[in-house]
């Protein structure tokens, strides 16, 4: 899953979401320097994507990107199923999409000084280009794509995985429903073992 499901399956704790969130651009040495929640935060990230990785739905998903996208294709399913949740949003949180995103920014810019430097780099683009927003609509998701080139090592053109989705939009939609049904209850279940409600 990408940044915004991190950040939704976090909860309503911010210092959890902070961990999730920022957990792909922290280094190991990096992670002590962490609270401890943003650091529970993180762990929880990884269970996710372990979770995510190794389920059957998701795998079905990747085939139809592999032959194109190669070792690619797990992010581009990460940020497609981004996609479904964003535009279906309204099914899962009470709050707006574009109220829940600008809360999240401004959480950002406030915890921004104390966060890994690498961190502090990106969330300028994060705003900028409102991704959690973005999501939502397929010209988004394709300017969030294009973003991606380039951060890639070779010339993956990551955007035109686009006619794939629209060829296989409502079997994509059906196989996100089903697993992310399953990764909402895990997760819930995996905060509840990291004990974080105990940690003043």
């Amino acid at each position: 899953m990408n940044y915004l499901a991190h950040i939704y399956l976090s909860g309503d704790n911010k210092e959890l979401q902070i961990g999730n969130f920022i957990a792909d651009f922290i280094k190991p040495k990096d992670l002590n320097n962490l609270p401890t929640i943003q650091r529970k935060g993180v762990e929880l990230h990884r269970k996710i994507d372990r979770f995510t990785d190794t389920h059957p739905e998701v795998r079905k998903v990747r085939e139809l990107f592999f032959e194109e996208f190669r070792h690619y294709s797990a992010v581009l399913v990460d940020v497609i199923f981004d996609h479904y949740l964003a535009k279906n949003w309204k099914f899962y949180h009470p709050i707006d999409l574009q109220s829940f995103a600008q809360s999240f920014y401004q959480l950002l810019l406030q915890e921004k000084k104390d966060l890994p430097g690498r961190v502090q780099r990106a969330i300028p683009y994060l705003i900028e280009g409102d991704w959690l927003s973005n999501y939502a609509n397929i010209e988004g998701l394709k300017s969030i794509l294009n973003q991606m080139n380039n951060r890639t090592k070779s010339s993956t053109q990551l955007q035109n995985s686009i006619l794939t989705l629209k060829n296989n939009y409502r079997f994509i939609e059906g196989q996100f429903q089903l697993f992310f049904a399953e990764l909402i209850s895990y997760s819930k279940n995996e905060i509840e073992l990291l004990k974080v409600n105990e940690i003043n």
